[in-house]
């Protein structure tokens, strides 16, 4: 009886015990494990995958023609054309490719001067026609562009000098007088012989049709988009042919705030299905209100015409051609930032004690429990992380510091 009732007491407890029974036990301090590393950001993308640039093609109408339709030399989609080339053919007449910094936007003949006309002699001496680019239209600029029909398999147009412009061709460019100088041009002197009966000779040179020219910023590109024979173009609206360079990059749009410490030329890794590779960080395009300013004819990311809803849009440029998958479109992107590129020991923020003046310590745990308190040089900090340099010897990693 007296063991029943002993055991009986022990189930029932007055609340002060059962409150003692319930406190937990004093925490003791917490330890984190000193790491050795450099302090890197890592930021992750996904972004599309594309030619670096793209260009738009508009055919213009041909003059003078009910509709304008291919008839010939229609280059097929992943075929390279280059300055000098012929793109296609409509209405039986070429459309020359002429690498320019702009579009031509008008017809250019003899006394026409601007920058329309030295892009033209430019992209003429680029593909090996003999001309001076100085912006004048002179006999020269006739020659080389009556020769370039010519090797492209085409007669020239012709259009006649306006009245008084023979005469400007000796204040032409050394290319477009001398040598090269019309043989039929008529001289002041020569109009003086005339008799009254008479008439001036017309002389006709050769023009270029702002119908029969496409300026292009790169010296060569890749068809992307083309049209067969037979095809009518020149419709308003639409594009009739797109290029793009051969050379394959990753688009990536993203909000400001993600890309604040990114930079040109920063390393980046590209993540595709069969494997990584080493990339750089190229033109990095700040939108307007909201908007990128990078259209799908800069870059490969999105349609032509649409808006991005991003704030910011950079290629990324492998280091080697890049190996797309069949089918792939996207890639994900890996840009590291190393804020402190050297090793350093790295604590948690919560190990560093400031003592003020510029002290600060961390508290290393001893083989015996106790701790040491020891003098640290804060590197660096990121994401909750402290790089610190400490003497030699006094903390390495793998020991523990005190966090808590």
């Amino acid at each position: 009886m007296l063991g029943c009732g002993w055991w009986l007491a022990t189930l029932f407890q007055s609340p002060e015990q059962l409150e003692a029974n319930a406190t937990a036990p004093s925490p003791g301090p917490v330890f984190s494990i000193v790491a050795e590393g450099s302090l890197a950001e890592e930021h992750t993308f996904t972004g599309k995958i594309g030619p670096s640039f793209t260009m738009e093609v508009n055919l213009l109408p041909a003059p003078d023609a009910a509709m304008t339709v291919v008839t010939g030399r229609a280059i097929g989609e992943g075929n390279i054309v280059s300055n000098g080339g012929v793109l296609i053919e409509t209405n039986g007449r070429p459309v020359l490719l002429a690498q320019a910094p702009f579009p031509f936007y008008r017809d250019m003949g003899f006394g026409d001067q601007g920058p329309d006309v030295e892009a033209l002699q430019r992209a003429l001496s680029s593909a090996g026609y003999s001309v001076q680019a100085d912006g004048r239209f002179g006999v020269g600029t006739a020659q080389a562009l009556q020769s370039w029909y010519k090797d492209a398999g085409y007669i020239a147009p012709t259009r006649p000098r306006p009245e008084g412009e023979p005469s400007r061709s000796s204040r032409s460019s050394t290319a477009d007088t001398g040598a090269n100088r019309d043989v039929t041009a008529d001289s002041s002197d020569a109009k003086s012989n005339l008799t009254p009966l008479e008439a001036p000779k017309v002389i006709a040179d050769a023009f270029m049709p702002v119908a029969e020219v496409v300026g292009m910023t790169t010296s060569s590109a890749k068809v992307l988009r083309s049209v067969p024979v037979g095809t009518r173009v020149a419709v308003s609206g639409t594009p009739d042919i797109v290029l793009g360079s051969s050379e394959v990059v990753v688009s990536v749009s993203a909000a400001a705030a993600d890309v604040t410490n990114i930079v040109e030329g920063d390393t980046a890794t590209i993540s595709l299905a069969n494997g990584e590779i080493q990339a750089t960080i190229g033109a990095i395009t700040p939108s307007v209100a909201g908007k990128s300013q990078v259209s799908s004819k800069d870059a490969a990311a999105g349609t032509a015409g649409d808006d991005v809803d991003a704030d910011t849009t950079f290629l990324v440029i492998p280091r080697s051609a890049l190996d797309v998958p069949t089918g792939a479109t996207q890639a994900r992107v890996t840009v590291v930032k190393n804020i402190l590129p050297e090793q350093a020991l790295l604590v948690p923020v919560l190990a560093v004690t400031d003592r003020g003046s510029g002290n600060t310590v961390v508290h290393k745990r001893q083989q015996d429990g106790t701790l040491a308190e020891i003098p640290v040089r804060v590197l660096g900090s990121l994401n909750g992380q402290v790089a610190v340099a400490a003497s030699a010897d006094s903390l390495v990693a793998g020991e523990e510091v005190r966090v808590g």
